[in-house]
């Protein structure tokens, strides 16, 4: 049981269709938790006093749509960005296995043979394509992040009162002062950022590796929804300091 690449060439297709799949579940769950944590990192002290509070009074004020404020820019970019990261990640994945590097790869156990469709990617190779898929998935990402939460951060109740109507006036005013380096002011904050999805896939790695030694069987569902969702604690563990200075 375990999440390395195959030499499966229609993986290359599933991989992608599942980031695309990834990313419109993640914008329609998770959306509205990431509207309440990009408010509490960018307000002023003292204008929220934790994650209840932020809800709370959003809802009071704005009513639940609030909630999905600057949602049309994710919803179009977390699919792409998705698809690229779950695609990039399985052919990062694919270049190590096919190049052995002694580091990053290794025979599978109980196998005797040394063909690329007989070894995995140690726990350091996992991490490697991990950061590797990271950074080129922020190319998408960044700037669709930067719309996001001006978006997020507007907490005016009616539209009227709003500087920005939706994401498209945004990038047009940070084109028009910055060019298309203001879309990506701060990208160095967002590399590192990004940099722990080494954390998040070689965390996955190790869980599902884990479940694999089990005496017991576990269905390869329940052993993916579990080590997914104890990787994801890894990732944003590591990932939340490099999320405020990003923001």
């Amino acid at each position: 049981m375990s999440s390395t690449a195959t030499t499966d060439k229609g993986s290359e297709l599933r991989s992608f269709m599942a980031g695309v799949g990834s990313g419109l579940t993640k914008m329609a769950v998770g959306h509205p938790f990431d509207t309440v944590k990009t408010r509490l990192q960018c307000s002023p002290p003292g204008v929220f006093s934790g994650p209840i509070d932020c809800l709370r009074k959003t809802l009071a004020k704005e009513k639940i749509l609030a909630l999905y404020k600057g949602g049309l820019a994710p919803a179009i970019s977390w699919g792409c960005s998705d698809a690229l990261l779950m695609g990039s990640l399985h052919n990062y994945r694919l270049l190590l296995l096919e190049n052995r590097l002694a580091f990053f790869t290794e025979r599978q156990p109980d196998t005797d043979t040394d063909s690329p469709d007989k070894r995995r990617l140690t726990y350091a190779g996992q991490a490697l394509a991990g950061m590797g898929a990271g950074w080129t998935n922020g190319v998408v990402a960044h700037p669709a992040e930067l719309v996001k939460v001006r978006l997020q951060n507007q907490l005016e109740r009616n539209k009227i009162d709003r500087k920005y109507s939706g994401p498209w006036p945004i990038a047009r005013e940070v084109y028009h002062h910055y060019g298309v380096k203001g879309l990506y002011r701060g990208y160095t904050a967002t590399l590192l950022f990004r940099s722990q999805f080494a954390v998040l896939f070689s965390g996955f790695e190790l869980c599902m590796r884990q479940f694999a030694r089990l005496d017991t069987p576990v269905s390869l569902g329940t052993a993916s929804f579990i080590s997914g969702g104890v990787a994801a604690t890894f990732f944003w563990t590591a990932a939340l300091p490099f999320d405020n200075i990003k923001k």
